[in-house]
């Protein structure tokens, strides 16, 4: 189960968020080159029930994952460090909703993707411990590219409401917008643009 804040953010606000963020949690942060590939059924199948199955680059380390939607901000999720599409079936192991995976057997195409720079670090706020990410990149579909600038903040252990109050409280004092479509979803809308 994953649970994150996402905050979509402008290029000034981005610069300004981050000199805050590395003000107020010094230390190193971690830097990591990404690249996603996001993938579906000729007929959509996926991005019709909000699933989204995406490859990730991540320094060059591959992963592969499936997301389907939870509660609330919430998303289930399964990966599978190392995997290719050809072990998408292997994400039944951990979970994944087999009426998908059995639907995915005629082959997958590729249908947009992002790529970016994460700037990540675990905190300890009161009572929560919570991975910040600073993503700058583009959204990639359709032929065509989109930049774009966020703050994710995803809960990894302890008081979910000690999160959810800090970046309540944060979002109060930048004046931060939730951004409740996923990076999938951004760049699918991309790329239909570009299909219709």
């Amino acid at each position: 189960m994953e649970l994150e804040y996402k905050y979509g953010l402008t290029a000034p606000a981005f610069a300004a968020l981050s000199r805050e963020l590395t003000r107020r949690f010094p230390g190193d942060w971690q830097e990591i080159a990404m690249q996603s590939r996001y993938y579906d059924t000729a007929d959509r199948y996926l991005s019709a029930r909000q699933i989204t199955l995406r490859l990730r680059q991540e320094d060059g380390r591959q992963v592969l994952t499936m997301k389907a939607p939870g509660k609330g901000l919430c998303r289930q999720e399964w990966e599978l460090p190392g995997g290719d599409l050809e072990h998408v079936q292997l994400l039944a192991a951990l979970g994944a909703p087999p009426a998908a995976l059995a639907h995915l057997r005629d082959g997958v195409q590729l249908v947009c993707g992002a790529r970016f720079l994460r700037r990540r670090k675990l905190v300890m706020l009161d009572f929560a411990q919570v991975e910040l990410a600073l993503d700058d990149g583009e959204l990639l579909g359709g032929g065509t590219q989109a930049p774009f600038w966020e703050l994710e903040a995803e809960w990894k252990g302890g008081a979910v409401e000690s999160m959810e109050d800090w970046c309540r409280s944060l979002a109060r004092e930048y004046v931060l917008r939730l951004e409740m479509r996923s990076k999938f979803a951004r760049a699918m809308a991309l790329a239909e643009r570009q299909r219709n």
